[in-house]
């Protein structure tokens, strides 16, 4: 039977499981015992802690330091995130979806990772640095200053690093340790941008920040290592059959990445070339409030990415309760945002109210559309249909950018917000007219089942 034919089959009786009548203990406690959906919880518990502390992180941030600090530090963040990315290659969903079953392939694989890993890391903070007069002369002081410039390059080569541990996490299937990870780094930057905030006024977000990866990055490995790797033995190695396996995905994966979530790393980038640091800190955080419901989609997809790379026979039923977990977290999620909106960025101060509240009911309602895209593209990761995985990848992010540069000039950060929406929605309504599509038309359906 065709994937479409077999997807249409489970959605007859989609909500079924969900309904009141049909509640008792011992259906709880079979999708508590559901690798998909206790994995997906881990990790929207997980991505929703870090979203939602960071956002006390930035509302402390802003009573405790200057307008101008908060902009530069948000950029600076923002550049490592986007350099981790670039970094990663891909690896990181590689690491998923071909982490070795056998111990003894395990040892080959995590060495020629980690040190792909090391170089790429480097070398991106290296041309980042080198060139800043060009990517963002706003930056020019990394470079200026050694302590600056070392932090630089070790906090992106840490952030890479964090990223791994988290997808070896996943891979294992083992998303726990992932939250327990986030929980770490959250709330130590929290205590931290207090303290620092009394004795390193201009370098204190940053200096917390980063002091606050390394330590979750130190206790991650050591949950990882302990208890689910303990005969790794660690050695600066390439193997090219470990390359072989997993470089055409992790190509194809590294460019939806750089494309998809490089974006949403470059927009405080861009806003802060061109509306100056000030616009950038209201921009920011409102960015960070509406990017918390991304969290969602993102925590089931990654899930259904992970079970469906285990098992893919797994991936109809996998695709039918994401859709599922999905409307239910995120139709309230959006609607109370979307009320709270003015009142949520009240809480940093009466000027993000007055300046960002229209740009982050903009973002809400763009989370919609986002979803669809997000969970559409974890498919197409299981069934390893790249050219799909580039396609809607690089719509987005050409839509997004473009839009983006044209818009705020003349709309302020509200552009990049509108940008964001128009892109998304596009993308959405190409996936479910594509879908529709082949569904009507049994006989030209993709091939090996794809969907869309």
């Amino acid at each position: 039977m065709k994937l479409n034919d077999q997807l249409n089959q489970y959605m007859k009786n989609e909500f079924n499981d969900f309904g009141v009548k049909s509640f008792s203990w011992k259906k709880l406690q079979a999708l508590w015992a559901n690798r998909f959906y206790i994995n997906s919880l881990y990790l929207l518990i997980s991505n929703v802690l870090g979203a939602v502390l960071g956002f006390v992180f930035w509302i402390i941030a802003a009573h405790l330091y200057t307008t101008e600090q908060v902009g530069l530090a948000s950029a600076v963040i923002s550049a490592i995130g986007l350099l981790a990315l670039f970094s990663c290659v891909g690896l990181s969903e590689g690491v998923v979806r071909f982490f070795p079953r056998e111990d003894a392939d395990v040892n080959s694989f995590l060495n020629t990772v980690l040190s792909i890993l090391l170089v790429t890391s480097l070398l991106a903070s290296v041309i980042f640095i080198v060139g800043l007069g060009f990517w963002s002369p706003k930056l020019l002081f990394i470079r200026q200053s050694p302590i600056y410039l070392v932090f630089f390059v070790i906090m992106t080569l840490f952030y890479v690093l964090s990223t791994t541990l988290d997808s070896l996490y996943i891979a294992r299937r083992k998303a726990v340790f992932a939250l327990i990870r986030s929980a770490i780094f959250n709330g130590l930057k929290l205590v931290l941008i207090i303290l620092f905030a009394l004795f390193i006024t201009s370098a204190g977000i940053m200096t917390a920040w980063g002091i606050s990866v390394g330590i979750a990055l130190l206790a991650g490995v050591f949950l990882f290592f302990r208890y689910l790797q303990p005969h790794y033995k660690p050695s600066p190695v390439v193997i090219r059959k470990v390359v072989n396996d997993v470089v055409h995905f992790s190509i194809a994966s590294y460019t939806a990445s750089l494309l998809g979530s490089g974006t949403i790393s470059l927009l405080p980038i861009i806003v802060i070339n061109l509306l100056g640091a000030e616009a950038n800190a209201y921009f920011y955080i409102a960015w960070s409030i509406g990017t918390v419901l991304q969290m969602i989609p993102s925590s089931i997809a990654t899930s259904l990415f992970a079970e469906g790379s285990n098992n893919e026979n797994s991936l109809v039923p996998n695709i039918k309760r994401s859709i599922k977990m999905g409307l239910i977290l995120m139709v309230p999620s959006v609607i109370i945002i979307f009320i709270l909106a003015r009142w949520l960025l009240g809480i940093f101060n009466k000027d993000y109210a007055d300046n960002a509240a229209t740009l982050l009911r903009i973002l809400v309602i763009a989370m919609v559309p986002n979803a669809i895209n997000t969970v559409y593209l974890s498919i197409k990761k299981v069934e390893k249909n790249i050219k799909i995985i580039y396609l809607v990848s690089a719509a987005l992010a050409v839509m997004d950018i473009g839009l983006t540069y044209v818009l705020v000039p003349h709309m302020g950060i509200n552009g990049a917000g509108i940008a964001w929406l128009a892109s998304q929605i596009i993308v959405a309504i190409c996936i479910l007219f594509s879908f529709l599509f082949r569904h009507k038309s049994k006989g030209s359906t993709a091939p090996n089942g794809n969907i869309g």
